[in-house]
């Protein structure tokens, strides 16, 4: 099988405080892992109040079966694809579907990648995209692996 990845950005319509944002990045991951684990599909979402950055990785069709889908979704406005084609290898082969909500302790992460302030997913290209993710999901590992050496 050839591997496609697909990057896209989208503005998240879903209103809320804090702890709304947080339970409601839980639902979409935990329903994205059960659907993408069926169809072979990983990636990474990026989520903060304003926008959705999500990388897909899997079969070219159905990275753009599951891109069109989300063009229905009323959690999203405006899907923008950023960037798509071959890749050789999966950058997250671990996750059905990772993700990070951009936090004061991710912040380092986000200004190394020019974000100080608001997203501004139009000034983002493809391989920032990806790039924040690979680095936000080595993060999210980092603190994993702690948590399990110290419990």
């Amino acid at each position: 099988m050839l591997l496609h990845h697909l990057i896209y950005f989208s503005r998240n319509s879903v209103s809320g405080d804090d702890r709304a944002h947080i339970n409601h990045l839980r639902d979409i991951l935990s329903a994205s892992q059960r659907n993408n684990r069926r169809q072979g599909i990983t990636g990474y979402l990026i989520y903060d109040k304003h926008w959705f950055l999500q990388v897909l990785e899997g079969e070219r069709a159905t990275i753009f079966n599951t891109f069109e889908r989300l063009q229905n979704d009323p959690r999203h406005r405006g899907l923008t694809l950023v960037q798509s084609g071959p890749v050789l290898q999966r950058n997250f082969p671990s996750w059905d579907m990772g993700g990070s909500m951009r936090t004061v302790e991710k912040q380092e992460i986000f200004l190394r990648y020019g974000i100080a302030s608001q997203i501004d997913p139009k000034k983002l290209t493809g391989g920032t995209i990806l790039n924040l993710a690979i680095e936000l999901q080595a993060y999210e590992q980092e603190q994993r692996a702690a948590l399990r050496s110290t419990g």
